[in-house]
């Protein structure tokens, strides 16, 4: 009798721990879109990444999503034998975005090749992405002629030769967003990987400093480059804040004069009438 109890117990036992086993790994883990590009920003290099996940037909951020970054290195150029190195970690924001920064040392001259991987997530299933690029170099500067002030950029390999028939886009930072600076939206390098923009509208800021970006934006071979300018030919605006002014909009403690005499000069005269008129009126009265 207790032979046929304790098969009893183990049969239950095991079928409950099979259930609970299954119930572990039937649990649906969410694919994840993944986007790695490489950005370079006054020469410091960086990974950027982004991740979001679709639900219901429509896309959120991952966020709060774990990465392992490798740098994928050639063992035998021969028989093109690569291993996977582990460079860090990142972490998505609540923009589902994550930027890796990369050590200069770890950029070659061509044949760069990054892998981005989702791994041990409890929540999104394993996956990776990678990029490839190749070094460039990017620089600019402000020049000054007769005619009006030039912005110049050159755009090179790492081995300072010129890279033709780039497009580099040209804009001016704002507050909420960037504006075009030039006629065209996009500026072709020539033989000697230069642009010259023209900047012939004036151009306004608040203390007279304008931050220009040059951008190189997705290339296929070289990824993103960006080079930041100051210049300080703007004319500063001057402000028109009326805050601390006595005007009709200002709080009432900064109520125009005319607006306070005016009106309680024409109190007290109608007030100095009508007590005056029942001045005469009761002298009236006691002449009687």
């Amino acid at each position: 009798m207790k032979n046929k109890t304790k098969i009893g117990l183990t049969i239950v036992l095991f079928f409950c721990l099979f259930g609970s086993q299954q119930n572990i790994f039937s649990q649906d883990l969410k694919p994840a879109i993944l986007d790695v590009q490489y950005l370079k920003s006054d020469g410091n290099p960086s990974l950027k990444i982004s991740a979001k996940y679709r639900e219901d037909r429509v896309f959120y951020p991952a966020t709060g999503l774990n990465f392992t970054i490798y740098k994928s290195i050639l063992l035998d150029e021969k028989d093109e034998l690569t291993e996977d190195s582990l460079i860090g970690s990142a972490t998505t924001d609540e923009a589902g975005l994550a930027l890796f920064n990369l050590q200069k040392n770890q950029i070659k001259s061509i044949g760069n090749t990054f892998i981005v991987r989702i791994e041990n997530s409890s929540v999104f299933e394993e996956d990776e992405e990678s990029v490839m690029f190749s070094d460039a170099k990017l620089s600019a500067s402000i020049e000054q002629e007769e005619d009006g002030n030039y912005i110049t950029a050159q755009l090179t390999d790492s081995e300072d030769n010129p890279l033709a028939e780039q497009s580099l886009n040209v804009s001016l930072k704002r507050l909420f967003g960037k504006m075009q600076v030039g006629e065209d939206e996009s500026y072709e390098t020539d033989e000697e990987g230069k642009i010259s923009v023209q900047i012939s509208d004036t151009l306004y800021s608040k203390s007279g400093k304008l931050n220009f970006e040059i951008k190189l934006d997705e290339n296929d071979d070289y990824g993103t480059i960006v080079d930041n300018l100051i210049g300080d030919f703007g004319v500063a605006m001057v402000s028109k804040d009326t805050f601390d002014k006595r005007t009709m909009w200002s709080p009432p403690s900064k109520t125009p004069l005319f607006a306070l005499i005016v009106p309680n000069l024409l109190l007290i005269g109608i007030w100095f009438t009508l007590v005056l008129l029942l001045v005469n009126l009761f002298k009236i009265y006691k002449s009687k």
